[in-house]
């Protein structure tokens, strides 16, 4: 009886290892999404802003600086 109780915590104390682990690791990727997220937005808004500023030769003409929306597809 008493080696079932003792095997019974240790198997407690694993479960509750991993179950703070997991915890931390959840935190963990929260925090990274958060970031990805950020940056993915940062990007984004450049991407549109470049896109906007773009310069186009018209054809048929000199070279001549246009600036001429561009439209972004998302």
């Amino acid at each position: 009886m008493t080696s079932i109780l003792a095997a019974v915590e240790a198997q407690n104390t694993r479960i509750a290892t991993l179950t703070e682990q997991q915890k931390k690791l959840a935190g963990f990727v929260k925090v990274m999404d958060e970031e990805t997220t950020r940056r993915l937005e940062r990007i984004i808004a450049a991407t549109a802003k470049l896109a906007r500023e773009v310069t186009v030769i018209p054809e048929g003409k000199r070279a001549e600086r246009v600036r001429q929306p561009l439209q972004l597809d998302y």
